[in-house]
């Protein structure tokens, strides 16, 4: 999975802003070691506020042909009963919308340096498609509706993250380290999000129900296609950075919380959709905190050589220390920040 195109470790201007600090990049992660900066003033930001810059970007370019196809092929189908139509409104909205929230994670992240695409798209179908045929066996054993719709988020979220777990765990070498990590959890999660996306969409159409009608909820689950790969990626966001600085897999407050936070987030969404009136409306609100919660998690991975080209927003922040195992305080090949100037 690993390519090495990530910048070396180092000391770098402090991503938090900091002007008169810089901060220690491990090769893999942001620490929260600090030091005095020497040398002349670091290049000012190139990023300039536009509110018209998202035009310009692909992903952007992604989600508006996907809905144009999607729009189209829905409207095919209820004007003329042509199932390719709706077959290619289901494959679109959801393929589109889950490619676009990638490549957005990717203009913020890199996860080009630290991923081959071949082998990502393997491990994100063979993962995708365990966590899917777990989900529904868990599901179907479910008693559905009612109080055991919340149930589901879990159900989901934690099948998603079951292979690049135990990947991680098993060989820590070539899975452990944290953007790798996220970009496998999102290629599981895309995967996932897609089968399920497409068997919503045109399954029904299948049988004659006509799912496939646009009124307007096809762009409703282009986006909640893509709340599969927020949630998981913000678990993961936390989990494969703590393991990374603690040295090894481990049990943290931080990490129970992220998962707990992303169960109660996929739960609190389906339970909303699945209200009458009203009530349903909230649903959106569990979108925009969803976001604010993958970002914030997502940002500290920031690499050095992106910081300048991303918006203030998406810099690491808050970067606390994070104590270490006992395995890494035992490891002799474990670095630590060396003294800036020093050899």
């Amino acid at each position: 999975m690993r390519v090495n195109q990530t910048p070396a470790a180092g000391w770098y201007p402090d991503p938090a802003g900091e002007p008169d600090e810089q901060r220690w990049w491990d090769g893999q992660a942001w620490t929260a070691e600090t030091a005095p900066r020497e040398g002349p003033q670091p290049p000012t930001s190139d990023w300039a506020q536009s509110p018209m810059a998202f035009l310009g970007h692909c992903w952007f370019r992604v989600v508006l042909l996907a809905t144009v196809i999607a729009t189209a092929g829905a409207i095919g189908y209820n004007r003329t009963g042509n199932r390719l139509g709706a077959l290619a409104a289901a494959i679109s909205s959801s393929v589109g919308a889950c490619a676009a929230f990638g490549l957005f994670v990717d203009s913020r992240l890199r996860l080009r340096q630290v991923t081959r695409p071949a082998a990502l798209v393997l491990v994100g179908a063979v993962g995708g498609g365990i966590a899917m045929v777990a989900a529904t066996f868990l599901e179907e054993a479910t008693p559905s509706g009612g109080l055991w719709t919340p149930l589901v988020g879990p159900i989901e979220v934690t099948c998603i993250l079951a292979l690049p777990v135990a990947l991680a765990v098993s060989w820590p070498a070539r899975f452990a380290n944290p953007r790798p990590g996220i970009a496998i959890v999102l290629a599981t999660a895309a995967v996932f999000a897609i089968v399920e996306g497409v068997g919503y969409d045109f399954m029904p159409v299948l049988g004659h129900e006509g799912r496939a009608d646009f009124d307007g909820t096809l762009l409703l689950r282009m986006v909640g296609g893509c709340l599969h790969m927020v949630w998981t990626g913000m678990a993961a966001a936390v989990i494969w950075r703590t393991w990374h600085l603690r040295g090894g897999p481990c049990v943290s407050w931080g990490v129970l919380g992220a998962v707990l936070l992303a169960w109660g987030l996929h739960g609190a969404y389906d339970t909303f959709l699945s209200l009458q009136g009203a009530v349903s409306g909230l649903a959106g609100i569990v979108i925009v905190i969803s976001y604010f919660a993958f970002k914030l998690a997502a940002r500290q991975h920031v690499p050095p050589d992106v910081v300048p080209s991303v918006p203030p927003g998406w810099r690491p922040g808050g970067l606390r220390p994070e104590p270490p195992s006992k395995h890494r305080q035992d490891d002799p090949h474990h670095d630590t920040a060396p003294v800036p100037g020093r050899a």
